[in-house]
């Protein structure tokens, strides 16, 4: 079967997700609308959707369709991303091909396409600092997170999946300005590179990323600071570990609204306190008083509404504490 193929009045259009092949369908119905991901035609034209291995397919009835549809086709694969274009009306399909930069979709949900943009926007600030030249991946990564969580919320109502790509993005931000910040101090990536080089690869892929295990050495002269992400060190894994000759200093990372996650935090400072010297919390909120005090019971700086809004304070703060800790 061919990414769309009409028949009968039927619009079937498949979607397909492997390893070297990826596409994902938007539908763009009025010259004031951004194309919406066909799955949030369920009460209009979608009548069947079918999940198979590595894939879906929608079944769409175009016979009462009164004006020409816009079929876009986001892919990636051999030759990077790119997106075709098909031009819908009766029994007439018209196929051209348009620059992927530019292009803004939604998944037909605001609530999802607000979280996804911020995700992206996440993903977008690491990946220039770490890969560079990676605009376009960054782009249909957004186009295809905004397909899947699209999908998901309209079935289920479902965002969990959203909240667990929001944390790993938001994990590599934290983790590029701490990159970042030793470089300024004169440190040198010496080892790490093909790390650096497999999450990058997922980046051109527009895929998501897993920093588990991911680990790197920077040196300046006889200093020598080992900075590990998602590392397990007995029952826990803290987001970032910097481990130099005499310290340990965990870096434990939060996103989203504090009454989700300050409870865990307090527990999981417990099990870090074991083996680390300094227990640092960033988070991308602002705490209110209550929090914030219990918190800091149990972690020696609290860096708040570490945000992208905030690059330069959050660097600014962040350097601090690392020239106090290391």
């Amino acid at each position: 079967m061919n990414t769309i193929d009409l028949h009968g009045g039927y619009l079937y259009i498949r979607e397909v997700d492997s390893e070297k092949y990826k596409c994902r369908v938007f539908i763009k119905t009025g010259e004031d609308k951004p194309p919406l991901h066909v799955s949030s035609f369920r009460n209009h034209r979608l009548i069947e959707t079918i999940f198979e291995n590595g894939g879906v397919v929608y079944t769409l009835d175009m016979n009462k369709l009164k004006q020409p549809l816009e079929v876009y086709v986001f892919s990636t694969g051999y030759n990077g991303p790119s997106v075709r274009v098909y031009r819908v009306y009766k029994n007439n399909i018209v196929e051209y091909s348009i620059e992927p930069r530019g292009i803004r979709v939604s998944s037909g949900f605001t609530r999802v396409d607000d979280i996804v943009e911020e995700i992206a926007a996440y993903r977008r600030a690491w990946s220039s600092t770490l890969c560079g030249g990676v605009d376009e991946h960054v782009l249909l990564y957004e186009v295809f997170l905004k397909a899947k969580i699209g999908l998901n919320y309209g079935l289920f109502r479902r965002i969990k999946e959203a909240w667990i790509e929001y944390s790993i993005e938001y994990l590599g931000y934290i983790y590029s300005l701490v990159h970042s910040l030793l470089i300024e101090k004169g440190y040198h990536l010496e080892s790490g590179f093909e790390e650096v080089e497999r999450i990058c690869r997922l980046v051109k892929s527009c895929s998501s990323v897993d920093w588990k295990g991911f680990s790197t050495l920077y040196k300046t002269g006889d200093r020598r600071i080992m900075v590990f992400l998602e590392r397990m060190i007995g029952a826990s894994k803290p987001d970032v570990l910097l481990s130099t000759s005499d310290k340990q200093v965990v870096v434990e990372c939060k996103q989203g609204a504090p009454k989700t996650w300050v409870s865990k935090a307090i527990k999981q400072a417990v099990k870090y306190r074991r083996y680390a010297n300094i227990l640092v919390l960033i988070t991308n909120r602002r705490l209110n008083r209550e929090d914030y005090e219990e918190l800091s019971k149990q972690y020696d700086y609290i860096l708040e509404d570490c945000s992208l809004r905030n690059t330069l304070l959050c660097k600014t703060l962040l350097v601090q504490i690392l020239n106090n800790v290391l």
